[in-house]
């Protein structure tokens, strides 16, 4: 009898190591981003000091998050069903056109009767290392609650350029500095090899986080 036991808990045991996927890949796209992000504040004080303007708070979030947006891909590696590890690498982008420019005047001396135009851009390239646990999940399997975290670089390129004037000279900031992401919820549904999956955090990724994942 004890030997058909055995047998019953290896054979489940096998089964369930055979039914974890231990590959996954993911493509997602990021939308908004905080505009309390202290890469802005620091682009916004370059550019009052380029223009000779008094930092104060009219020039502030002039880039602010209401158009950033992300695209990234990720590869975990699952350990077991709950833990996995990774790494993300993608690329943010976020442009925002001024017409009538009167928040930021006397930013440029525009001539009179001149229309005030300036496009200001933002593009980001990160790379980072991630943890994922899985803390929650349907006896269905077809649904599951995760959190995860990453710590990684980001190089940022950021650009003030006023089109109106052909004289006037754009200000372009490029900088590497350490980056993260912070996904304290995050909602992985399907129980087949592809899955979609939303995400809400902080970090290099934008606030909503939405894709599709292949796990092989």
């Amino acid at each position: 009898m004890k030997y058909w036991i055995i047998a019953l808990l290896l054979t489940t045991v096998k089964i369930q190591a055979q039914e974890m996927r231990h590959h996954e890949w993911s493509v997602s796209f990021g939308y908004f981003d905080n505009i309390l992000d202290k890469r802005f504040d620091d682009f916004t004080l370059e550019m009052c000091r380029k223009y000779g303007l008094n930092p104060d708070k009219r020039y502030t979030h002039i880039l602010e998050g209401r158009k950033h947006q992300t695209i990234s891909l990720q590869y975990h590696y699952r350990i077991s069903h709950s833990f996995s590890v990774g790494t993300t690498v993608g690329w943010g982008h976020a442009l925002h056109h001024y017409g009538e420019l009167k928040l930021l005047h006397p930013l440029i001396p525009f001539p009179a009767g001149m229309k005030r135009k300036v496009h200001m851009h933002s593009h980001t390239l990160y790379i980072a290392p991630s943890v994922r646990w899985t803390w929650y999940e349907l006896r269905s399997h077809w649904l599951r609650l995760y959190s995860s975290l990453s710590v990684g670089v980001i190089r940022q390129k950021m650009e003030f350029r006023p089109v109106s004037l052909d004289n006037a000279m754009p200000l372009t900031v490029r900088k590497w500095r350490m980056t993260y992401q912070v996904t304290p919820v995050g909602l992985e549904f399907g129980k087949r090899a592809f899955r979609g999956f939303a995400e809400l955090g902080y970090g290099y990724q934008s606030v909503f986080n939405t894709g599709l994942r292949i796990a092989l």
